[in-house]
């Protein structure tokens, strides 16, 4: 009997290491998918060629922001694009990119633009050039990609990052002349995501007949009470529309869309009460007027976005739950609250 329990815990174990090993190997694949942006030159104007500072002048910064798209099979869609450049911490300039579709097979998107320097920031930096023959400049790069997966469009917030070296020439110096960006936020991102705000279905209810029969035939329509949570306590969440899907049998039963709007901090919620209208081919009145029992799969994507240091961090999300409507057309089993969850990719 013991030999028996060990082989099962031994069984288990390997089969969660091959379960832990796949997911690792897919979330690289995923990784390297996701498009890359690379600064291929950045220079800052100097005086006749040489070092002398130019303090007191306007001043501006030229480069050329190189994006691939490394995905084969699936096009990405940018929305804007907002890059910041900063110098000894203080903002030197900021440039917006309008949002624009680049299609697969690994494509590439090459943008030539310059940068109005901020004039208190101008001067430091070209001392910094003159004297020490030296400066190093912070891009910060912010955009939500879109990218095609199923029937749906995955929605990705990144921030990126690149420190970049000027040489005595004003431009990138080193033996590689340009700087790819990497992520920026890290472990940032791990603790965050504890923070991102919950979805609830609270209450779901089908109207039935007084003694429980089958209404079919009958036009029909669901109530359902949403409550969303923001459980951060510092910073407040703007939400896009959230668009609410119910299946039933995996057809759609119907939909609805929750205009966007702002949520406070400090772990505040919004109880939102609504019906959808259910599509007349789809109507479940039979299965719970024979079977007692029926079950709809409510699907939620949204995007939010929330305040991180001077800039807004945007997530797309796509959550999902099961909901067991029982014989009185309400939410059935001992927890009448179903808590939507991150899409299975099953």
């Amino acid at each position: 009997m013991a030999e028996e329990k060990s082989l099962v815990l031994l069984l288990f174990l390997a089969i969660s290491i091959v379960v832990i090993l796949a997911v690792g190997i897919w979330l690289i694949v995923q990784y390297t998918r996701h498009p890359t942006f690379t600064i291929t030159d950045l220079s800052v104007p100097i005086s006749n060629g040489n070092s002398t500072s130019m303090a007191g002048q306007n001043g501006s910064l030229s480069y050329t922001l190189e994006i691939k798209n490394r995905n084969e099979a699936s096009p990405v869609h940018y929305n804007d694009i907002l890059l910041t450049f900063h110098y000894n911490q203080d903002i030197a300039g900021k440039n917006t990119i309008d949002g624009f579709r680049q299609g697969n097979g690994k494509t590439t998107k090459v943008l030539v633009d310059h940068v109005d320097i901020n004039a208190t920031v101008w001067r430091p930096l070209q001392d910094a050039i003159a004297s020490n023959k030296t400066a190093q400049m912070m891009v910060d790069l912010w955009t939500t990609i879109g990218v095609p997966w199923r029937r749906r469009t995955v929605h990705l917030g990144m921030h990126l990052q690149g420190r970049v070296q000027i040489g005595s020439d004003g431009k990138i110096s080193g033996k590689k002349k340009n700087v790819k960006l990497v992520l920026a936020v890290g472990i940032w991102l791990i603790v965050e995501y504890n923070r991102y705000p919950t979805f609830t279905i609270t209450d779901l209810s089908v109207p039935i007949s007084s003694n429980g029969t089958s209404m079919a035939g009958q036009n029909g329509s669901l109530s359902y009470t949403l409550v969303i949570k923001n459980r951060n306590n510092v910073s407040p969440i703007h939400y896009h529309d959230i668009l609410l899907r119910f299946y039933y049998n995996q057809d759609t039963a119907g939909e609805n869309t929750i205009d966007g709007f702002s949520q406070g901090s400090g772990k505040t919620t919004k109880v939102i009460i609504d019906h959808v209208d259910i599509n007349a081919t789809v109507w479940m009145q039979d299965a719970i007027a024979t079977n007692k029992t029926a079950q709809v799969m409510v699907d939620l994507w949204t995007t939010t976005g929330v305040p991180w240091r001077r800039s807004t961090v945007h997530q797309g999300m796509h959550l999902q739950g099961r909901v067991e409507i029982g014989s009185d057309g309400k939410i059935s089993g001992k927890k009448k609250t179903v808590k939507l969850g991150h899409r299975s990719k099953k």
